[in-house]
């Protein structure tokens, strides 16, 4: 049943130490966490990812973040993100998950930031 979803939390970019493609940290999130996918096929990784991490990895561009704090709360449509000192996001989002996903409402908020 689709309903409005609100929810706040933080969004830290996953440590990139390589600069390795974005694909190659997905592969690495799933292998930690003894998932098996097809290594030739990009679109079953990225398929697998988001069916086993829906709520607790974004990918975003050429980046993965991880949801490191989230709390569910209630009421309309909201979009807030903002930058800590520490280089990860705060986040505030609330939508209607019958037309908006949690993936694309982050995606909103971090459009948001990039066009400041």
């Amino acid at each position: 049943m689709s309903e409005v979803e609100t929810i706040r939390g933080i969004l830290r970019e996953v440590y990139n130490k390589e600069n390795l493609p974005q694909i190659e940290l997905v592969k690495m999130i799933l292998n930690e966490n003894h998932i098996e996918y097809d290594s030739n096929d990009e679109d079953n990784i990225r398929d697998i990812f988001f069916d086993k991490f829906y709520d607790d990895f974004i990918l975003y561009k050429d980046k993965v973040f991880k949801v490191e704090k989230r709390k569910d709360l209630e009421s309309e449509a909201v979009f807030e993100i903002s930058e800590n000192a520490d280089g990860s996001y705060s986040f505030l989002v609330q939508y209607y998950n019958g037309g908006c996903s949690f993936s694309e409402a982050i995606e909103c908020c971090l459009k948001k930031t990039k066009e400041k």
